[in-house]
């Protein structure tokens, strides 16, 4: 590869997330939630219950990050805060029944943009993306970048 921009993973992974969030941020406004707030709150609805730590850790966010995030949604109602049965110092984190009801329609929304994003682009086009976009994240997790393990691990 060479040096310039349109040759750089760093520089189209950017971009293609700013566009992604961009567009999210408009698609989710009706429900009074950007993509930032939509992002734990789906991983809360695939995994259930969860600590803000494993929350955290599945996202490759920095714990203060998703503590901010899980305030907004709590205040939305979207979200509740309850007591670990046997450590109280940890909080768990689950979706409220209006959460649970909102989760389907957001993923409705992230996968219309997901179409958009890979229109007149074929199936085995997409397959063969998503491949090697594992295949990069599999080559940068090494050792010396162990907290993209955890993407990798959520990955599965």
């Amino acid at each position: 590869m060479d040096n310039h921009p349109k040759r750089n993973l760093g520089h189209w992974a950017h971009q293609i997330m700013t566009a992604f969030q961009c567009e999210a941020n408009k698609s989710l406004q009706e429900f009074g939630i950007g993509f930032s707030e939509a992002v734990p709150l789906m991983i809360l609805y695939f995994h259930g219950p969860d600590s803000l730590v494993e929350i955290a850790n599945r996202l490759n966010f920095s714990h203060p990050s998703v503590l901010r995030q899980i305030d907004s949604l709590e205040k939305l109602g979207l979200v509740l805060r309850t007591p670990h049965p046997e450590d109280r110092r940890v909080k768990i984190v689950k979706l409220t029944d209006q959460g649970k009801e909102l989760a389907p329609k957001i993923m409705e929304k992230i996968q219309a943009i997901n179409k958009a994003a890979t229109s007149g682009i074929s199936d085995n086009e997409v397959d063969l993306l998503f491949t090697m976009l594992n295949k990069i994240l599999i080559n940068l997790s090494g050792e010396k970048c162990q907290s993209l393990k955890n993407v990798e691990n959520h990955l599965r």
